[in-house]
C-alpha cells in the first residue's frame, strides 16, 4: 500500500484535532490512575503515572508542532 493511503496527504492532516485526541487520552489516563488507587497496587500506579507523563510530554511536543507549522511563534510571545 503506498505510504500517502496510509497517513494521508498534508491538506488532510489536521494537527489540532491529534492534539485534542492525545488530551483525551490523557484524560482518561488519570481517570485509570484514580481507579488504581483504590487498588493498592503502587507498582501499577507508579507504572501507569508514569505512562500519563509521557502522554502529557507527547500532547506538548505536537503543539510545539503546530506552532512551527503555523508562524512560529509561543502563544507567550503575542502577549
Amino acid at each position: 500500500m503506498p505510504e500517502e493511503e496510509i497517513i494521508g496527504k498534508p491538506d488532510q492532516i489536521n494537527p489540532e484535532w491529534f492534539r485534542e485526541e492525545l488530551k483525551k487520552l490523557e484524560e482518561d489516563a488519570r481517570l485509570f490512575i484514580s481507579w488504581l488507587k483504590a487498588t493498592g497496587n503502587w507498582e501499577a500506579i507508579a507504572q501507569a503515572t508514569l505512562a500519563m507523563r509521557h502522554i502529557e510530554d507527547a500532547r506538548m511536543r505536537y503543539w510545539k508542532v503546530i506552532q512551527y507549522l503555523s508562524d512560529g511563534t509561543s502563544i507567550y510571545d503575542k502577549k
